[in-house]
């Protein structure tokens, strides 16, 4: 009897001691499960590092001269493979933007190629943000003066789509550009293709600082009027475009796109070569321009109908339609058909190449008895079109 209760005891002491292991292995398991987990390697940092760099120094100062802001001379002297991380990590910031502070919201006089060997005070640009947080659409506008003259600055553009546009959540900008006799040929005026490729920098950067103005670099328009006009359709045509000849890099941010993804125009020269061809079948009686030699032949260095290579290459290089592809982004065109500067049919011809490639992706608004004129009103109903056309194309939520 006492040996059977030994075994016994010894047989409740075993299950004790079982109990008792398995009570602490599944405490220290419990205790396991309500340790913290680390955050992933350096996301906080990340974090903090993107908000205090768009707080940083470098922002332009709108009441002199601004300094350009840290990552234009960052793009501008690195390689071309540094370029491309510079500008993957400008589109990365803009999407912190949203919770960042502004406490900036215009800048005026921005030298967009402080670094270039070819300099002009005329590389310039302004830009003003709306109310509320970004990052913010881009709506920029392209002054007119037939080339050889014009204001650029934003207070002297604040047309009716600028004005609509802003109230409506887009930053906008108004660029500068080399007239007629200021880019140092000694052939004639001419400021062709500098004049461009002026607009296609201030585009680069931009982009490049877009982090800086709380933009986002994915949803930029652009817009213009006559002249302005010519320019908008050359730079929605290039947009996209591979081997056209101009020079996209030494004016600063090479690598960084100069892309636009929507555009409108109004009273736009597309094709030089036609616009004689097109007064006559209008049958022009009081047209002002003799465009074969100026300005739009004084612009290329000669006359239209020069017999010259460089005059042929020239023609060739200018026309939007030349670039146009399936790849051309949205376009909207407005023309009146009373332009006694430029007719009608050279948005016309512009809209309908696009169309040819995807149908209906730009539109033409002709105007019956409208002269050459700047966008409408804030409140019209073409500008209010408009600037549903560029939501639609940039993708802005209204």
């Amino acid at each position: 009897m006492s040996a059977q209760k030994n075994k016994k005891g010894f047989t409740y002491l075993v299950s004790f001691l079982v109990f008792i292991s398995i009570f602490l292995v599944l405490a220290n398991c419990s205790s396991d499960s309500n340790d913290p987990v680390p955050p992933a390697s350096g996301g906080q940092q990340n974090v903090n590092s993107s908000s205090s760099d768009n707080s940083g120094s470098g922002i332009p100062s709108s009441n002199s001269r601004p300094s350009q802001p840290s990552s234009s001379s960052e793009v501008v002297e690195s390689s071309s493979s540094e370029v491309a991380e510079s500008s993957s990590s400008v589109v990365a910031s803009s999407s912190s933007q949203v919770s960042a502070p502004i406490t900036q919201r215009s800048w005026t006089n921005v030298d967009y190629a402080p670094t270039a060997s070819r300099r002009h005070t005329r590389q310039r640009y302004d830009i003003k943000l709306p109310d509320g947080n970004g990052p913010f659409p881009l709506l920029i506008y392209v002054h007119g003066g037939g080339f050889s003259g014009g204001d650029w600055e934003l207070s002297k553009n604040n047309n009716g789509l600028v004005q609509r546009a802003n109230k409506n959540g887009y930053a906008v900008a108004s660029v500068g550009y080399l007239l007629m006799g200021q880019s140092g040929w000694t052939g004639g005026q001419r400021a062709f293709p500098e004049n461009v490729e002026d607009v296609l920098a201030a585009i680069r950067h931009l982009r490049a600082n877009a982090a800086t103005y709380h933009i986002n670099p994915d949803k930029f328009a652009i817009s213009g009027f006559s002249a302005g006009a010519y320019m908008t359709a050359i730079v929605c045509a290039l947009s996209n475009a591979t081997n056209h000849g101009y020079d996209i890099t030494s004016l600063g941010n090479a690598g960084v796109s100069h892309a636009v993804q929507g555009a409108a125009s109004s009273a736009a020269l597309t094709d030089f070569s036609l616009l004689e061809t097109h007064e006559a079948a209008n049958n022009c009686t009081n047209c002002m321009l003799d465009h074969d030699a100026s300005p739009e032949g004084a612009l290329l260095g000669g006359n239209l109908k020069d017999n010259t290579t460089t005059m042929k290459n020239n023609l060739t290089k200018q026309n939007p339609l030349t670039h146009i592809s399936a790849n051309t982004p949205p376009i909207y065109m407005m023309h009146g058909t009373s332009d006694n500067f430029v007719p009608w049919q050279q948005s016309d011809i512009m809209v309908n190449k696009i169309n040819s490639f995807v149908a209906g992706k730009a539109k033409f608004n002709k105007v019956s008895g409208r002269g050459h004129a700047d966008f409408e009103g804030e409140d019209a109903a073409s500008t209010v079109e408009i600037l549903n056309f560029l939501n639609d194309a940039l993708g802005v939520q209204k």
